[in-house]
C-alpha cells in the first residue's frame, strides 16, 4: 500500500510520465526531464489506483529485498527510510540515519541489526501504549527476539514478545501485530471474542493479517 513516500527520477530521454516500485518498495515517479514536481505529485495522486495495483503485485512477487550493506544504501523503519551512514567510532541510529563504523558487509550487517535490536522495545513499548491504553490493555512487559516463525507472542504472564523484524514492515502492518498481541492479554486464544477485540483495536484487521501473510521476508541475505 502507498504510504506517501515518492521519489522522483528524471529522464533526459523519458517523454512520458510513468512509475515503478523500487527494492525498497519505494514509489519511483518517472518523469521527462524538465517536469515539476508539483505535476509529478498532481499527476500520481490521479493514478492512485495504478500505483496501489503495482504495491499489491509488489507484495505478492517481489523477492526479499537483498542489502549489500553499502554507505548511502537505505534501510526500512516502519514508513520512514533510514540512510546507511559509515563512521571511524559512532554507532548510532538517528531520525534520519543508520551511523556505523565502516567494514566488511557482514560486520556492517551485524551493527546495523544490533541498533534495530536496540531500538525495537522502546518503540514497540511506546506502540502499546498507544493502542492498549484506552481498552486498559498493556503488557506487564515487553521483549524483543530474533524469532523466524512469529511476528509476537504474548503468555499468560502478560508477557508480549516481538520479532525485532517488525520495524522493518509498513508501519500499518507493524501496528496490527501490536493490536493481534494485546487482545491476547484479554482472550489468550483466536475465538470470536479475540478477533472482535483486535478488529476494535486495530480497524481492517483481517485485511493487514491477509496483506501481512503476503509479504515477502523483510530481511534477506546479502547479495
Amino acid at each position: 500500500m502507498f504510504n506517501g513516500e515518492y521519489r522522483i527520477i528524471v529522464s533526459k530521454r523519458r517523454r512520458r510520465m510513468a512509475f515503478r516500485i523500487n527494492d525498497s518498495g519505494v514509489l519511483e515517479i518517472l518523469v521527462p526531464e524538465g517536469t515539476p514536481e508539483s505535476l509529478a505529485v498532481k499527476v500520481a495522486a490521479e493514478h492512485r489506483d495504478v500505483i496501489e495495483k503495482l504495491y499489491a503485485e509488489f507484495a505478492q512477487q517481489a523477492p526479499g529485498p537483498r542489502y549489500q550493506f553499502k554507505e548511502g544504501e537505505l534501510f526500512p523503519l516502519w514508513n520512514k527510510q533510514l540512510q546507511l551512514k559509515f563512521s571511524s567510532r559512532l554507532l548510532m541510529m538517528t531520525e534520519s540515519e543508520l551511523v556505523v563504523p565502516a567494514g566488511p558487509p557482514e560486520e556492517v550487517q551485524k551493527k546495523v541489526e544490533s541498533l534495530y535490536r536496540k531500538a525495537a522495545p522502546q518503540l514497540l513499548w511506546e506502540k502499546c501504549l498507544f493502542f492498549g491504553t484506552a481498552h486498559q490493555l498493556l503488557p506487564a512487559s515487553v521483549g524483543v527476539t530474533a524469532a523466524t516463525t512469529r511476528w509476537g507472542s504474548c503468555n499468560s504472564r502478560k508477557h508480549i514478545s516481538f520479532c525485532w523484524k517488525i520495524l522493518l514492515l509498513p508501519e500499518e502492518l507493524a501496528d496490527y501485530i501490536v493490536c493481534h498481541e494485546l487482545a491476547h492479554l484479554k482472550e489468550l486464544n483466536h475465538s470470536q471474542n479475540f478477533w472482535q477485540l483486535t478488529e476494535k483495536l486495530c480497524p481492517n484487521a483481517l485485511e493487514k493479517r491477509a496483506r501481512l501473510r503476503q509479504l515477502p521476508e523483510p530481511w534477506s541475505k546479502l547479495s
